[in-house]
C-alpha cells in the first residue's frame, strides 16, 4: 500500500479546524501521516493541533508565521510519504478521498490526480455517497493538460507523486502562490488525471466572502505568468507560451470585471487593460475556442463595456 502525506498549513482557523482534521482520521485508506504545520496561529490553532499530536501518524511543527507557501514548503521537507496531498486547514474531505485518489493514480500509472470540488458554505452541500458513482477518468499528458481548462491551477484537490517536488517549492507570497508553482508540476508529471468526481469540499467562510469583496492589485499573479512565460520560451515549447498568454488575458479580464465600479486602483486598471491588449496580440492568430475568441476580442475593443457585462453575470450566478 502506498504512503500518503498529507500537509495542512495552519493558521488561526481554530473555528474550522476539528473538522478538518477529523475528516482525516474517518478516511477508508489507513496508510498515511498528516503533518499540521502551524504558522505562528495567534488563536487556538495551535493548541487544538497539540490535541490531536498522540496519534502516530500525526506530525505537528510550529513555526513563525511566513504564509501558506513557507508552511507548506515546511511539511514538503520532512514528508515520507510516496504521495502528498494539501488540505487548507478550513477545508474537508470525503470519507474515500484518499482511497479514490490513490486508485486513480496507481490504475492509470498517473503522477497527478484531480478530483473535483465544491465551493460553498455549510447549507450548500453535504457529501453524496461519492464511492457509488462511477466516472472514468481522463488522462492527459504533459502538453495536452494545458490545452484543456479543466486541469485547475489550484494547490488543493489533488494528489502529487512526491517526487514531483525535487527542485520545486512554494514562494514566500500572500496570495497567488499556487500560480507559481502548478504549472510547473503539471509539466513535469508524465500523466495527470481529472475526474470530476468532488471528494474536496472548499470552505467557503465568512472570511474569504470578506477576501472576496476586496480589490487585490495582482502583481504576484502578473508575477508568476511572467515566469511561467520565460519557463516554457526556455523549455523551447511555443504553444504552452501562447497558451500562458491566452490565459493571463483570461485572468486579466476577470480582474477588471472584479474591479468594475470602484474608484480605487484606477492606475491598476490602466495597466491592466494595457497588459490585456498587449498579450492579446501574442494570441490573435493562435487557434482557441470560438467561446474564448468571441469574449477576448470583445474585450480588447470595449474593455469598460465588457467588464460592466461580466461583472453583472458574475453577480446573478
Amino acid at each position: 500500500m502506498s504512503k500518503v502525506s498529507i500537509v495542512i498549513p495552519v493558521y488561526n482557523v481554530e473555528q474550522y479546524l476539528r473538522r478538518c482534521i477529523d475528516s482525516i482520521l474517518s478516511q477508508s485508506y489507513a496508510d498515511y501521516e498528516m503533518i499540521l504545520v502551524d504558522d505562528g496561529s495567534t488563536d487556538t490553532s495551535g493548541q487544538i493541533c497539540d490535541e490531536y499530536s498522540g496519534d502516530s501518524r500525526i506530525h505537528v511543527i510550529h513555526k513563525a508565521n511566513e504564509g501558506a507557501g513557507a508552511a507548506r514548503n515546511t511539511g514538503i521537507e520532512i514528508a515520507t510519504g510516496d504521495y502528498i496531498t494539501f488540505i487548507d486547514s478550513d477545508d474537508y474531505i470525503a470519507g474515500c478521498y484518499l482511497e479514490r485518489m490513490v486508485q486513480t493514480a496507481e490504475q492509470t500509472g498517473s503522477d497527478i490526480v484531480q478530483c473535483g470540488y465544491l465551493y460553498g458554505d455549510e447549507a450548500a452541500y453535504s457529501f453524496r455517497k461519492e464511492s457509488e458513482q462511477v466516472i472514468r477518468p481522463v488522462i492527459l499528458d504533459s502538453h495536452e493538460v494545458f490545452r484543456t481548462r479543466n486541469a485547475k491551477i489550484i494547490i488543493c484537490a489533488k494528489l502529487y507523486k512526491t517526487i514531483l517536488f525535487e527542485g520545486i517549492r512554494y514562494p514566500k507570497v500572500s496570495i497567488h502562490d499556487d500560480e507559481f508553482v502548478t504549472y510547473k508540476l503539471l509539466y513535469k508529471a508524465k500523466r495527470t488525471a481529472l475526474t470530476a468526481i468532488p471528494y474536496y469540499y472548499y470552505y467557503k467562510s465568512p472570511n474569504s466572502i470578506m477576501r472576496e469583496k476586496k480589490i487585490f492589485y495582482p502583481d504576484n499573479f502578473i508575477q508568476a505568468y511572467e515566469e511561467r512565460i520565460r519557463f516554457f520560451e526556455a523549455e523551447g515549447e511555443q504553444e504552452l507560451v501562447l497558451i500562458s498568454y491566452k490565459e493571463r488575458c483570461v485572468r486579466l479580464m476577470l480582474f477588471l470585471a472584479q474591479c468594475y465600479g470602484s474608484r480605487e486602483n484606477q492606475n491598476d486598471k490602466k495597466m491592466m487593460i494595457a497588459m490585456f491588449r498587449q498579450d492579446y496580440k501574442h494570441i490573435k492568430n493562435f487557434k482557441i475556442s470560438v467561446k474564448e475568441r468571441v469574449m477576448l476580442s470583445a474585450f480588447n475593443m470595449f474593455p469598460v463595456i465588457m467588464a460592466k457585462v461580466i461583472s453583472r453575470l458574475r453577480n446573478h450566478m
